[in-house]
């Protein structure tokens, strides 16, 4: 077995705000109303990690995290291209 990588970093998601573990026995991140708690998964476009939305309502969520480069304009259009097939 491998081992996981920690939470993904201010680079991964945007420049949004990100901020570290809620407390010194805590190891999982924030980025605005999610709690990052585990990653999922790990695909050619990104990671797929488990995460607890704070607000409005407290819930669990799954969010994909797009590795560099895949964020662009061109790879979302092939993204709907596949899609419709």
């Amino acid at each position: 077995m491998t081992s996981q990588p920690g939470p993904p970093d201010q680079r991964d998601l945007s420049s949004a705000p990100t901020s570290g573990p809620a407390s010194s026995s805590e190891s999982s991140y924030g980025f605005g109303p999610y709690r990052f708690l585990q990653r999922l998964g790990e695909g050619g476009m990104g990671d797929v990690w488990l995460a607890e939305q704070q607000r409005p309502v407290r819930r669990q969520v799954a969010i994909k995290v797009a590795k560099a480069g895949m964020d662009t304009v061109q790879v979302e259009r092939a993204m709907k291209t596949v899609s419709r097939h």
